[in-house]
């Protein structure tokens, strides 16, 4: 794989404002508060200290021996990655207190020099006063390292709570519906810091007290950015080759309405590939955003249906992989129904991408990004809206390398009302880089349940 500077880039989209709501697949949005907060870049006015970012001895970047070395009375183990069985980094439970909450401590080393240091926590405490009270006092402490820590621009906390000299931290209050935790209140916090050139470490948090179970959940990732990262890595289509491949019928059912040369035709498309799942996704045909010629939709259909084996991906690499593929429509694939053995005609062009070759482990992730009750509003359907129809959408969802997910299985409740809403409010999700157990979250795969309830 060689690294290459990437295609003219889609839009980016906005900071979305955050609500804190639960975690797993029994994730409700609630249209009662939906704050987010997100972080501007903190000057180097505010720059407490620029010394590298520390949970007692242990440093963001250290080796799994340095860190042992460090801090010897903890019980580290290892982490192990779901896709290649690899030992990926190091973890020590209960290895650091902060105002009486005991954290876990995490190390990972990433590629182009990229760590990150992990901390999460989950404790039970006497009421939401307690849980504030200690996200408050960690972001105290990351103040003397960040300095500043500030809601962004145009985002509008359900409150700030402010600690330290200038560290703030945006509150959010939500309603969580799920099948484990129920209908109840529920409170989230978030602060963050993005790395700079005056102080080249970034640091993300949030935190959700859920009052049913008198749980404060706390988690913060630290990272120290890659030095010379590309912006992908290109798969060398050459000595990698998919080992999923399209069946007969939708080969043949790719070439309707196509007239091809007898010696067929060659298209080039640019895809992503999800390392972990080893499908493809976002590919284009010539320059992105260009209108597809008739041929390159059909050869969009045929990499729907293609796959690569995952552990020829370097699966544990968060760095996002592209790959050019040839694909070659030629007019002897053509088949009849009774050719195919089949009475009826071949599967739709709009299939979803094909499921990832291997059964996804159970994953407990991190919102970075939810929707704003506003962009949730904006997408309910007008017509549910004046029938006064509630509802939800299930889907299968996998985290892209930028964070975003890729959802296919969308279904919803009452069938065909929620669905193109809901795979709108899909897109506007983000997850957080490392999931609850420090492995990274890229390629991770859960399911995700939306609820449409109207607003009062």
């Amino acid at each position: 794989m060689t690294a290459m500077p990437a295609p003219p880039p889609l839009p980016k989209p906005r900071r979305l404002a955050h609500s804190w709501l639960g975690r797993g697949w029994g994730c409700c949005v609630r249209w009662v508060f939906g704050i987010v907060v997100g972080l501007s870049s903190a000057s180097s006015a505010f720059a407490a200290d620029t010394s590298p970012p520390r949970v007692g001895p242990v440093v963001v970047g250290m080796t799994v021996e340095a860190a042992q070395a460090a801090l010897p009375s903890a019980a580290w183990g290892t982490v192990v990655s779901p896709h290649t069985g690899k030992v990926i980094g190091t973890k020590a439970e209960a290895a650091w207190t902060l105002d009486e909450q005991p954290y876990e401590i995490g190390l990972r080393s990433l590629r182009y020099g990229a760590a990150v240091l992990t901390l999460r926590s989950q404790t039970q405490v006497r009421g939401v006063r307690v849980c504030r009270t200690r996200v408050l006092a960690l972001a105290a402490y990351f103040e003397q390292f960040f300095g500043e820590l500030r809601p962004a621009a145009g985002a509008s906390p359900f409150k700030t709570r402010k600690t330290g000299r200038n560290a703030q931290v945006g509150e959010a209050e939500t309603e969580s519906e799920d099948d484990l935790f129920g209908e109840d209140s529920a409170y989230g916090w978030f602060f963050a810091q993005d790395a700079s050139a005056a102080y080249p470490f970034g640091v993300s948090a949030t935190a959700q007290y859920l009052p049913e179970r008198g749980s404060c959940a706390i988690t913060a990732d630290v990272v120290m950015p890659a030095k010379n990262r590309p912006d992908f890595e290109v798969l060398d289509t050459k000595t990698v080759k998919p080992t999923v491949l399209p069946s007969p019928s939708m080969l043949s059912f790719s070439l309707e309405g196509l007239d091809l040369p007898k010696g067929g035709k060659t298209v080039t498309l640019n895809c992503a590939v999800v390392r972990a799942a080893g499908y493809m996704e976002d590919c284009f045909e010539g320059v992105r955003g260009s209108a597809p010629t008739p041929e390159g939709r059909a050869a969009k259909v045929r990499a729907g249906k293609m796959a690569f084996d995952p552990k020829q991906l370097d699966p544990d690499n968060d760095v996002p992989l592209r790959a050019m593929l040839a694909i070659k429509l030629l007019p002897s694939e053509r088949r009849t129904p009774a050719e195919l053995g089949v009475s009826h005609p071949a599967p739709p062009v709009n299939n979803p991408p094909p499921p990832p070759m291997w059964t996804p482990p159970s994953v407990k992730h991190v919102w970075a990004k939810v929707p704003t009750p506003d962009e949730l509003t904006m997408r309910y359907p007008a017509a549910a809206l004046r029938d006064d129809i509630e509802g939800a959408i299930t889907a299968t969802c996998t985290v892209r390398a930028d964070l975003s997910l890729a959802c296919t299985d969308i279904t919803g409740d009452p069938p065909g009302v929620f669905e193109a809403a809901g795979k709108s409010v899909l897109a506007l999700y983000r997850v957080a880089p490392t999931l609850k157990d420090g492995t990274l979250a890229a390629g991770a795969t859960f399911k995700l349940r939306v609820k449409f309830v109207i607003p009062d």
